[in-house]
This record gives structure tokens, sequence and C-alpha cells, in this order.
């Protein structure tokens, strides 16, 4: 399918919603209860803030949770040393215990030396980022369009071959520095991500 590129930069959340219909949130999409609709966006929230925002339960569960040795491109990629730790995490997100996406991050285990402590089916991994000074500003974002294969399709509880939307993203600190990769397959009637694309003159 095609692919297609867009960054988000953390700005003021502008968020709202249709009663019985939808969920909005700046920078993460809409999330659709009954029929899908279609928004702009330009601010940086996390799941669980964008379900809080909006009055709605967020929650996981957790499928894996390990810490292990990088590889040599993860390294590269987190300007690590081979072999450094890495915290890998893979969750169910749920909202109002709807599951709405599958989700796989991978953090430097250095910059979140609590991630052991934290009970990962309630709390936001970039809440986490943030109390050690490392939370995401800015985010890229890799979105395509796949089918859900027999996995996905358990997970989020639909037919196998629905439509999932599937992201790439790389998060990354005031500073610059990548803090956070994920590759995340939402569920395809409930939620939809928007971006604004600007042309420079020239």
């Amino acid at each position: 399918p095609p692919w297609s590129t867009a960054s988000s930069r953390a700005s003021p959340p502008r968020a709202r919603s249709s009663p019985g219909r939808s969920t909005h949130c700046a920078g993460r999409g809409t999330f659709v209860r009954d029929s899908l609709v279609t928004d702009q966006a330009n601010a940086l929230m996390s799941f669980t803030e964008l379900g809080r925002e909006r009055g709605l339960v967020p929650s996981a569960r957790v499928l894996h949770r390990a810490t292990r040795a990088s590889t040599l491109v993860e390294a590269q990629d987190f300007g690590i040393g081979p072999g450094a730790a890495l915290l890998e995490l893979r969750r169910v997100r749920l909202l109002d215990d709807l599951p709405v996406s599958v989700d796989r991050s991978l953090v430097p285990a250095g910059l979140v030396p609590s991630a052991n402590e934290v009970d990962f089916t309630s709390a936001s991994l970039y809440a986490v980022l943030e109390s050690h000074g490392h939370g995401p500003r800015r985010t890229e974002y890799i979105v395509g369009a796949i089918a859900a294969d027999a996995a996905s399709a358990a997970l989020l509880e639909v037919p196998e071959g629905s439509p999932l939307l599937a992201t790439h993203t790389k998060a990354f600190d005031a500073q610059g520095r990548l803090v956070e990769v994920g590759d995340m397959v939402y569920r395809g009637d409930r939620y939809q991500f928007h971006a604004s694309l600007t042309k420079d003159p020239g």
C-alpha cells in the first residue's frame, strides 16, 4: 500500500468530540465509536493523556515486557553502545475497555531506570520518560494500511483481513535525542490519524 510520512510537534492540545460518535485528540487522531470522523491535528499527546482528556478510561493489557540487549542497528539509531539495554514493551491499548491498538515500544533502559516498578496496564510510557527528563517533544510517523493477520485480529477483536492502520514512530526529547521507537496497529473503524502538510515558498 502507499505510505506517507508526517511529523508532529508539541503544542497546546486542541480536543473536541461529537457525543456518541467520536473522540478526537490533536496529534494522535480521532477515536471512533459509531462512525468515522475526519478532523485535523497538530499537537503531541500520549494515548493515556488523550483518553483522560476526553473522559475515557485508558488501559492496557501487557503482552510482553523485557529488558534485552540492543542490536547493532538499534544501538546506532538510539546512539547507545551495541548491546546496551533496551526496554521492550508490547501492549493492547484500550479506551473504555474497547481495544483500539496493539503497540510495541523500544526505549533505552538507561532513560527509564524506574521502569521495572511501573504498572504499564495503566501507566503512560511517555509519562515515565517525562519523569526522567526525557519527555517526547516531537514525533515522526510513517503511516500505512494493512490487513489484520490472525494474531492482530484476535487481539483487536476484528475479523482476520480487516483493515488496520499501521504506524512506525520515532519520538525525540527536547534535546533532539531519540527516546522511543514504536510500531502500532490500530483498528480502522476506531482510529484515524490526520496531519497538516505545508509547502515552503520557492
